[in-house]
């Protein structure tokens, strides 16, 4: 593996009174990062799963990291943006496209999309700068698409929809590119 592993969360129990940050993981989301565990050949040089701290993205880090034998690190600045609690869309997805498209404006009450961007983009930097093995990021889909497209100048608002439930993709800081993206079987 040449880069870092990007992994995005499995599938949630959403529940509307409690913070998206609070909801764990369903059963199906449970055993498709079961089954993404067993890729052994895409964990084995992965020392560190560096995750945010939300309860879905670090229930689908030590489930991956468990049977390979990886170290989980909890690390605030990789938690997914800022959102309001109790908030609820009827369109998720159109209201992920009006959020991208305002970047330096707090849409829907969220984190500003340029915020989040330079926090990820400076916490991945420093994870890198202090972990010398390959390691990975367990987060979540709007942050991860702001951190590819800081670093490959794609459109975030392009790729945050083929992210799939877990996912993994593999960037490649030094070329500015993925060398595995995200939704490959």
């Amino acid at each position: 593996m040449a880069g870092i592993l990007l992994l995005r969360h499995a599938a949630v129990e959403p529940e509307r009174a409690a913070h998206p940050a609070l909801w764990p993981l369903s059963d199906a989301g449970r055993q498709a990062a079961q089954t993404l565990a067993s890729q052994e050949q895409l964990w084995e040089p992965v020392q560190r799963i560096f995750s945010s701290p939300e309860l879905k993205a670090a229930e689908t880090a030590h489930i991956i990291a468990g049977p390979n034998g990886i170290t989980v690190t909890l690390v605030e600045d990789l938690r997914e943006v800022q959102r309001v609690i109790g908030q609820w869309f009827d369109d998720y997805p159109a209201a992920v496209r009006r959020y991208f498209a305002t970047p330096h404006t707090a849409v829907h009450g969220w984190e500003p999309a340029a915020q989040a961007q330079a926090r990820m983009v400076a916490c991945v930097e420093r994870l890198a700068r202090a972990e010398p093995a390959p390691f990975a990021i367990a987060g979540h889909g709007l942050t991860l698409s702001l951190y590819v497209a800081a670093v490959t100048g794609e459109d975030p608002a392009a790729l945050w929809p083929g992210i799939g439930m877990p996912d993994v993709a593999i960037i490649d800081t030094d070329g500015r590119r993925l060398t595995r993206r995200f939704g490959r079987p």
